[in-house]
């Protein structure tokens, strides 16, 4: 009963920024509607696709389990359809003001400062949802084909292209945009460059790590043999 009154609470988000007066954070309203509802899909359709997952033979079994009955697998495709789906019904949201100062067929053609700036952050959207879904594509191969690493280590990188131009049109831009509450302590952008940093030196710990890992267990198969 809780969970099905969540439906109303999820709708009047996502209706709110479509009636006057509009909330000063219409996208913001909008995603937490769209996260109740993701939230219940996925809680009544992965139980539900469970029995149709095990007869298409996407199943296993738990090991640790005394009995065999067989558990349905490759129920992540659930919940990235979910995402997906919702990310794709979510794109009129966040850019309605870019396209409301699009110019009207009528009026004068006089630039294409509006349609611009739209088609440069749907880019950027469009760029992100294209890499997911093949990334999604990715895991859902592995789990049918149980695709080897040497196989599955190009594909991430053929996922990355689209981003990978947006950055370079972008010009190497690490900026965000801080939410209107918060641009009072922390301005209008804020580069996030210097995060990335960390990133190579986790790498590197982990290549460290991957390498003494590696040099002890050959010292023990040198031990036993």
């Amino acid at each position: 009963m809780l969970l099905v009154s969540l439906i109303p609470v999820a709708s009047w988000f996502v209706i709110r920024p479509l009636l006057d007066p509009s909330p000063p954070l219409p996208a913001l309203f909008s995603s937490v509607g769209f996260s109740i509802f993701a939230f219940l899909a996925a809680l009544y359709l992965i139980p539900a696709l469970g029995p149709t997952f095990v007869k298409a033979n996407l199943k296993g079994r738990d090991l640790l389990k005394v009995y065999s009955d067989p558990i349905p697998e490759s129920q992540g495709l659930v919940c990235a359809a979910i995402y997906i789906l919702l990310l794709i019904l979510f794109i009129p949201f966040p850019f309605s003001n870019s396209i409301a100062n699009l110019p009207r067929r009528d009026s004068p053609l006089e630039g294409l400062l509006g349609a611009a700036s739209l088609h440069h952050e749907l880019s950027v959207y469009l760029s992100s949802l294209l890499s997911l879904l093949m990334a999604t594509l990715l895991g859902f191969l592995d789990d049918l084909f149980d695709i080897r690493w040497r196989h599955k280590l190009p594909i991430p990188l053929i996922a990355a292209i689209p981003l990978l131009m947006v950055y370079y049109a972008e010009g190497g831009n690490t900026h965000v945009v801080v939410p209107i509450p918060l641009r009072p302590f922390l301005g209008v952008l804020v580069n996030l460059g210097m995060c990335y940093g960390p990133r190579e030196h986790q790498v590197a710990n982990m290549a460290i790590r991957a390498s003494v890992l590696r040099i002890h267990g050959a010292s023990i198969d040198i031990h036993y043999e």
